[in-house]
């Protein structure tokens, strides 16, 4: 009997570890998956945004007028290419 309750006492032990561990990685998921929620929201903000100003290019352009480079430049975000990307996480 005494040896019985420790191997059950111990299988307790492992259950509440794996139970604990499972608990972190559930919650690293959900944060990756609200990371990941929040940056497509954020890249389906640009697509509008770029969308609203292509539109106005086209007005513009239809109309006759010729808008100037610097117009349309600061509304373009420079994105980081992958080797910058890259770059920046290995060091």
């Amino acid at each position: 009997m005494y040896g019985s309750s420790i191997a059950q006492e111990e299988a307790k032990n492992q259950t509440g570890e794996e139970s604990t561990e499972c608990q972190g990685c559930r919650a690293r998921k959900k944060e990756k998956y609200q990371l990941l929620e929040e940056m497509v929201e954020g890249k389906e903000k640009d697509v509008l945004d770029l969308r609203k100003q292509l539109e106005s290019l086209k007005k513009q352009l239809s109309n006759g007028v010729l808008p100037k480079p610097e117009d349309i430049l600061p509304v373009v975000k420079e994105q980081p290419s992958e080797d910058q990307v890259d770059s920046e996480k290995n060091g």
